[in-house]
C-alpha cells in the first residue's frame, strides 16, 4: 500500500509540472528556395516549485502545408545529447521519424526513447530535433503541433503524458528581385565605364 502511495505521488508531480513541447523555425520570413529549419524541443521543465520534469521518451506529430513547403528526405536530426549512437542501450536516441500524408498537409511524426535522465538534469528546455524543408511556393504557413507525449522515467511502460503544444508561423516571400533604379543606376555607370576607356 505504501509502495502504490508513493507512486501515485510521483505521478502526481509528474504530471503537474507544465511542460510544452514547441516547434520552431529559425527564421520568421523565407524566400522561394530557402531551406526552413524547423526545431523541435521541450520547454518549462521547471514548476512553480522549482520541481523538473523529467522523462524517458517522447512522441511528437506536426503537420505542414505541402502546397509551401517540401520536406527534405533524411534532414531529420537529433539533438539529444548522446547523439543518435548510445552503446548504453539496444535503443537509439535518434527519432523514429515517419511522414504521413493527407491531403496538402503532411505530418511529420517523430518519436524516441532513450533520453536519460542524467543529461536533463538543471535544464528548463531540451531540443528533441530539427528537420529541414524546402519553401518552395508564396504564402503564409504554419507548422501545427498536434499530440505530443512524455513518459516518466520513474515508469517509461506507464501510459504517457500529453503535453501542451505551440505552433510556429512564418511567411515565404518571393525572391526580391533587383529595382528598376538599380538597374538603370547599374546600366549608367557600364557606360560611364566605358566612355572614360575609350577616351582614354
Amino acid at each position: 500500500m505504501k509502495k502504490l502511495l508513493l507512486l501515485l505521488v510521483a505521478m502526481a508531480t509528474f504530471n503537474a509540472n507544465a511542460a510544452i513541447i514547441s516547434v520552431t523555425t529559425d527564421k520568421a520570413v523565407y524566400n522561394v528556395g530557402d531551406t526552413v529549419t524547423a526545431t523541435v524541443s521541450i520547454s518549462d521543465l521547471f514548476n512553480a516549485n522549482s520541481e523538473q520534469t523529467l522523462f524517458s521518451a517522447y512522441t511528437t506529430m506536426f503537420t505542414f502545408d505541402a502546397a509551401i513547403l517540401e520536406l527534405m528526405t533524411g534532414s531529420t536530426m537529433s539533438l539529444s545529447p548522446y547523439g543518435p549512437d548510445l552503446a548504453l542501450s539496444p535503443f537509439p536516441a535518434e527519432p523514429f521519424f515517419t511522414p504521413t500524408e493527407s491531403g496538402s498537409s503532411v505530418g511529420v511524426m517523430s518519436s524516441s526513447i532513450n533520453f536519460i535522465e542524467a543529461s536533463q538534469l538543471g535544464r528548463n528546455t531540451i531540443g528533441l530535433f530539427t528537420v529541414n524543408f524546402i519553401a518552395n511556393a508564396i504564402g503564409d504557413s504554419v507548422l501545427t503541433m498536434g499530440v505530443s507525449t512524455i513518459s516518466a522515467p520513474s515508469d517509461p511502460f506507464s501510459p504517457p503524458t500529453i503535453v501542451p503544444t505551440q505552433n510556429a508561423s512564418f511567411s515565404v516571400a518571393q525572391v526580391p528581385a533587383p529595382s528598376t533604379g538599380l538597374l538603370a543606376a547599374l546600366a549608367l555607370a557600364g557606360l560611364a565605364l566605358s566612355r572614360r576607356r575609350a577616351n582614354a
